[in-house]
């Protein structure tokens, strides 16, 4: 009698681990049908984040897009000359002819002095939800021409007139004539062609360089009112270049080539300035048009970019990379309070838990276009938390235990946010969380008799 009972309590302490494994392997399946929705909602971030970006290029196009500003440079046309000599194939006649071959060249002569200074005034232009930044500004622009000995080898002889360049990427953020003072000599520049770079647009007008030919420096100096849309930058041309910029827009990034040698950001706005030598860059004072140097001068660009504080399409795909880490935990949650309170949750709930936790993916996406990420997040945290707690106590019975699980997932979403803020370190902050909520696993997993469920 006692081995039968014996042999009965072992086939149903059997049945129930293999009941425990068969649930165990049920809910990971639930947890891994779930990255279908959640890989739908990373889709919908993505798509979301390519509409605002087709927007804010197309109001920037509309108003004018982002500008690059190439300083006042010289061009002289010149022909070169080369002479060969050639030999009579015909042996019984000694003689030999020279001929002459001409080339016509472009020689591009950069300003050795160049100092810029602008205020930048911004307007966020709104289209439906999304926000573009544009601004305006007076640009003034003053330096001089002035050539070396060896330079002077390099350019003479030269007769005629030279053509003086000035380029911007984008002539449609300039409304008013510009007129140049070269010297003694006032011109007016007109549309011809692209700029050193080969991008970006140039305006020009014919001048006399007969005082540089001798040795002279020619200053000049220009004003233009500029416009454009999310970020300005400037080509060192000069020998020594300055740029000072002021500005009304309080969350600026410095970007290109060349960080600024001094800069205050504030709540009011931010001043910046720079001071760039020759020597910093790869290309000469001097050169062809042949030498094929656009890669080298629009590489050497800088400027800054006038950014929204708030990247929530970014902020939100790196919160939803967490998905599979927040249902595997969730659910782990509910299989342990289930197993150790003797409560049975059918796989089907779970399935609900886990779509509740993906639809706060979509709850933060929606929010943040609207409210910004942060508020977007506490919402959706709120809202989330608030039905899984109604849901536990619903089906496990228990008010406190199910206000337990409120709060660990309040705590996890804590944990969430505050690594999606972090930048240096994000990975160890994670690294260090995963670790210590492993150890909480383990350690509730040991009040668990998993060989003997009963």
């Amino acid at each position: 009698m006692i081995n039968e009972n014996s042999r009965t309590d072992s086939q149903t302490s059997k049945k129930l681990v293999n009941r425990l494994g068969f649930k165990c392997f049920i809910i990971a399946v639930i947890g891994l049908l779930l990255l279908i929705p959640t890989s739908m909602v990373s889709n919908l971030i993505e798509e979301r984040e390519e509409v605002a970006e087709n927007v804010i290029r197309e109001v920037s196009d509309q108003w004018c897009s982002k500008q690059e500003v190439i300083a006042p440079c010289l061009t002289l046309e010149k022909i070169l000359t080369s002479t060969t000599r050639v030999e009579n194939n015909d042996s019984e006649i000694d003689d030999k002819r020279t001929i002459t071959s001409y080339t016509k060249k472009k020689l591009n002569i950069l300003p050795h002095n160049l100092d810029i200074t602008g205020t930048i005034e911004t307007k966020v232009l709104k289209r439906s939800i999304y926000k573009v930044v544009t601004y305006e500004t007076p640009l003034t622009l003053t330096g001089d021409f002035q050539l070396t000995e060896e330079e002077l080898q390099t350019v003479l002889p030269f007769e005629g007139l030279a053509e003086i360049d000035f380029a911007v990427s984008n002539l449609k953020g300039i409304s008013d004539e510009i007129t140049l003072q070269f010297g003694q000599q006032r011109v007016v520049l007109t549309p011809n062609g692209t700029g050193l770079d080969n991008t970006c647009k140039k305006m020009s007008a014919k001048v006399d360089i007969s005082d540089l030919l001798t040795g002279k420096s020619i200053p000049f100096s220009m004003t233009i009112s500029l416009k454009g849309s999310k970020s300005i930058n400037f080509v060192p041309v000069a020998k020594t270049t300055n740029i000072q910029l002021k500005s009304d827009w309080s969350t600026p990034s410095f970007s290109g080539n060349f960080l600024p040698s001094s800069r205050e950001v504030t709540n009011e706005g931010f001043t910046s300035k720079w001071k760039i030598s020759y020597v910093n860059r790869s290309y000469p004072q001097l050169f062809w048009d042949s030498d094929k140097l656009d890669k080298e001068i629009s590489d050497s660009a800088f400027g800054v970019k006038l950014i929204l504080p708030v990247e929530h399409y970014q902020q939100c795909m790196r919160t939803s990379k967490y998905a599979l880490l927040f249902i595997f935990l969730t659910f782990a949650t509910f299989f342990f309070i289930e197993t150790l309170n003797k409560k049975n949750i059918h796989p089907i709930q779970y399935l609900f838990v886990g779509l509740a936790l993906t639809i706060f993916y979509s709850l933060l996406l929606s929010f943040s276009e609207h409210i910004g990420f942060t508020w977007a997040y506490a919402i959706s945290t709120l809202m989330t938390i608030a039905m899984l707690t109604l849901y536990s106590i619903g089906i496990l019975k228990l008010k406190k235990t199910s206000c337990y699980i409120g709060a660990a997932l309040g705590c996890l979403y804590v944990y969430i946010f505050v690594l999606t803020q972090m930048e240096t370190y994000a990975l160890l902050a994670g690294s260090l969380g995963l670790f210590a909520i492993l150890g909480l696993m383990m350690y509730f997993s040991q009040r668990i008799n998993w060989n003997n469920a009963d």
